[in-house]
């Protein structure tokens, strides 16, 4: 059983109904309260003196006991100090213990108790009054409306002690999918509100936690520091005959930490992007043959119209293109446009060494670092693969990777047609 509340409900229903077989279990095993022994003594002295003696016949006995039923209807049994049968008036009731000496309630196996009235000359008379079922059915009844009554409050108490969890659960489960500004009411002064806000301290730390991050990102990285490295150096150097030769390089770096910047920033504003800011209709052949001419790559496919932003779009084919032409070794790159149910299938591959299989799972994280960077030609991904995926994302697709048969690597996209379409 999955849901709480049930759990707590069917739980007070056994508990009532635990309590209630305790209840008579107890009623059942407990000594006989011995206060009521001189009334059913007093009692059994007075029926001594209606009913004949030891030893008289039987049929006066049984004379006496149907006399004595008109006073006491029901059911009377008179027997011996040794428990044989003297005289009966209805079915025969049972005898009490052999070692039992004083009057009082006779717990029968029947319905209800019955009385074991001691006559003082080692007879006992049973005495069981008339049953009323009627009267019985209607106590019955009556008990069964009202665990009924209690069974069916019980539930909405159930209920509301777990529908404060219930909306917690929901809040932590918005926090999860990124809703960092998800807080939880509180309710009430008990465990449930002291947890509600906890809740809203952590989520609160969480938000600032990855918002500061989010502008230690657009700011500086640690990825910075090789360009700068280099570009200090150059300028140390740059009074010798290699002058022109340094500032090329040094003009390739600057470059490519403009470049880093740029994808620095890309990457925190994405971060913040609820939806695209400039949307409108782009057709994904032409800007991926456009794309395509500055790599030298083939392009097949057909005319897809896709509803987004086309500088993001840019970016992203401008990012697998040069992941392809960084880790093709040198071969040709292939890339296709196709039209696939709602979605438009972006591919781009080349006949490179391929990503082991082992490092699949991580590539599109921002710069990770493969295992066998060192025995192997793919040394990093740094920012562009997860700029790829970010950008699928907030056009209503995804980004993966798989490895083609005839070697090499396979990057598809999906965008949906109509995302974000105001």
């Amino acid at each position: 059983m999955k849901r709480l509340y049930l759990r707590i409900y069917f739980t007070f229903i056994l508990i009532l109904i635990l309590f209630g077989v305790l209840a008579s279990a107890t009623w059942y095993l407990l000594p006989e309260d011995k206060g009521h022994k001189p009334f059913f003594d007093g009692f059994g002295t007075v029926l001594k003196q209606i009913i004949p003696k030891h030893g008289s016949s039987k049929e006066d006995l049984q004379q006496a006991l149907e006399q004595l039923s008109m006073a006491f209807p029901g059911q009377l049994s008179l027997r011996s100090d040794n428990g044989e049968l003297l005289a009966v008036v209805g079915r025969p009731l049972r005898p009490p213990h052999p070692k039992r000496k004083h009057s009082g309630w006779l717990r029968s196996k029947g319905r209800g108790p019955a009385w074991a009235i001691n006559l003082s000359d080692g007879r006992w008379l049973m005495v069981k009054p008339e049953h009323n079922s009627s009267r019985h059915l209607g106590f019955l009844a009556t008990i069964a409306l009202l665990a009924g009554l209690l069974a069916i409050g019980v539930y909405p108490l159930a209920k509301s002690l777990t529908g404060r969890i219930e909306r917690l659960k929901s809040q932590v489960n918005k926090l999860g999918a990124g809703e960092l500004s998800t807080r939880v009411l509180i309710e009430g002064k008990d465990e449930v509100a002291a947890l509600a806000s906890s809740f809203n301290r952590a989520a609160q730390k969480i938000e600032k936690l990855v918002a500061s991050h989010k502008s230690l990102l657009a700011s500086v990285s640690h990825e910075l520091r090789t360009p700068l490295t280099r570009i200090r150096m150059g300028i140390e150097l740059l009074d010798n005959d290699e002058r022109r030769d340094l500032c090329n390089r040094m003009s390739k770096d600057v470059l490519e930490l403009d470049d880093l910047i740029g994808e620095l920033l890309l990457a925190s504003r994405l971060d913040t992007l609820d939806r695209l800011e400039n949307s409108e209709e782009v057709d994904l052949l032409a800007l991926l043959a456009e794309e395509a001419v500055v790599v030298g790559a083939e392009v097949e496919g057909e005319s897809v119209l896709v509803w987004g932003d086309k500088r993001l779009l840019r970016r992203l084919i401008r990012n697998l293109m040069e992941n392809a032409r960084r880790y093709g070794g040198n071969s040709g790159i292939e890339s296709s446009v196709n039209h696939v149910d709602n979605f438009a299938r972006l591919r781009v591959s080349d006949h490179g060494e391929g990503i082991p299989q082992e490092e699949v799972e991580h590539i599109f994280k921002p710069y990770y670092k493969p295992i066998a960077a060192k025995d192997s030609n793919f040394g990093g991904v740094g920012l562009g693969l997860s700029l790829v995926k970010q950008i699928a994302n907030h056009h209503g697709g995804d980004a993966t990777y798989f490895k083609r048969e005839n070697g090499g690597s396979t990057f598809e996209v999906t965008l949906a047609l109509n995302v974000n379409r105001a």
